[in-house]
């Protein structure tokens, strides 16, 4: 069972969305990171990633939502997290990615060989396309990750929180368990704020590959069974979340 440090009701979990005049916002979908994305080619990886502006559910599909940015694959549904990269080692990867919100400047990390200091960001300014080619690197558990308001992984909690994704590169070849899950966290946060006079509590959404629990994905094992989880952690928190109960071991 998974529970968030601190949770909002749903009926005190409201965000005002904006109106629009024409079509209405596009929605953001949940990804369960069981698809890798892209299309792999004779060793290469080819991926077309877009940064968008989108209506995030994080509760119920019919629930309440706020507006944030998310990746998608080109021509597909935006996603929190964003699409899955998965690949052997020894894979090329080809990445494209365009910057569509407008005057607003993405700086993308983590689309490099791994492991690596993840230090040097991919610019693309409003509008503008870059591509990226390099190898996978070493086998592991990765992620990668974008801002639009020039902050760091430690203090981007907000409109671009959602600009996530989990990067796995499998040995080769593939050691897969029967049970292999791969699991993103997320949060958004807004500071207390007075309106007209009115001070507005701070509110926080914890979720676990898009959704916050009691929405999340549910699990069923047999006493005995063998499960991996990888967890990627690419939010503002040190310290989402922690487990009680469970028997295994770190690889």
């Amino acid at each position: 069972m998974f529970r968030a440090t601190r949770f909002w009701p749903a009926a005190a979990f409201v965000f005002p969305l904006a109106l629009f005049s024409q079509q209405p916002p596009e929605r953001i979908a949940s990804n369960d990171n069981r698809v890798p994305g892209g299309t792999l080619r004779n060793g290469v990886l080819e991926l077309n990633l877009e940064i968008r502006n989108g209506q995030w559910f994080p509760e119920a599909d019919d629930g309440a939502s706020v507006m944030v940015e998310a990746f998608a694959e080109a021509g597909k549904k935006l996603s929190t997290p964003g699409p899955l990269i998965r690949v052997a080692a020894g894979t090329e990867i080809y990445v494209t990615l365009r910057n569509t919100l407008s005057g607003r400047t993405a700086k993308v990390f983590g689309l490099e060989i791994q492991p690596s200091a993840g230090e040097t960001p991919l610019v693309i300014e409003p509008g503008a396309i870059r591509s990226v080619r390099f190898k996978a690197g070493a086998p592991g558990t990765y992620y990668y990750w974008a801002t639009t308001t020039d902050r760091t992984l430690g203090s981007r909690d907000d409109v671009d929180s959602q600009l996530s994704g989990a990067f796995v590169v499998d040995p080769k070849p593939p050691l897969l368990a029967a049970n292999d899950r791969v699991f993103v966290m997320g949060l958004w946060f807004e500071p207390k704020s007075k309106v007209n006079g009115v001070e507005k509590p701070e509110r926080e959404v914890l979720v676990i590959n898009g959704k916050s629990w009691p929405h999340t994905e549910r699990f069923t094992f047999l006493v005995g069974d063998t499960v991996r989880w990888r967890w990627v952690n690419p939010t503002s928190s040190t310290h989402p979340m922690h487990l009680h109960g469970f028997y295994y071991t770190v690889t």
